[in-house]
């Protein structure tokens, strides 16, 4: 991974990394909204190497906004009969068949998961 902290420059959809030269950025990336924001805050930028080709991640510096709440505060309640109660009154019930299916498929997916760390681990 290359980091560049300073010396590169955004012109327009095109990327300047020193060593390099200039890069061009994808077009769906420039057409964000918030892209002006990226390009006045961006700090420094990191390249890295990935299975599809070379990427730069762009570190920039964002304001965070406050969410304003509904002032509503909910109690939750899961249980068995009603999958989830909530202290309002409301009450949602989901199909148990589907969540036991789910939770089936997690199980399947975590022992394939956990058989390929155990190969990775004896090849190492």
């Amino acid at each position: 991974m290359l980091i560049f902290p300073q010396g590169f420059r955004i012109d327009g959809i095109m990327l300047y990394l020193p060593k390099v030269g200039w890069v061009k950025i994808k077009d769906k990336v420039t057409k964000k909204q918030g892209w002006k924001n990226i390009k006045a805050s961006a700090e420094q930028v990191l390249v890295k190497e990935e299975v599809d080709g070379f990427f730069a991640y762009i570190v920039y510096e964002r304001e965070r906004g406050v969410k304003e709440g509904n002032g509503r505060i909910v109690e939750v309640d899961v249980g068995i009969k009603n999958t989830i109660t909530m202290s309002d009154g409301d009450v949602l019930s989901l199909n148990k068949k589907k969540i036991m299916a789910l939770a089936g498929r997690t199980e399947a997916l975590q022992g394939a998961i956990d058989r390929k760390r155990a190969i990775n681990k004896k090849g190492a």
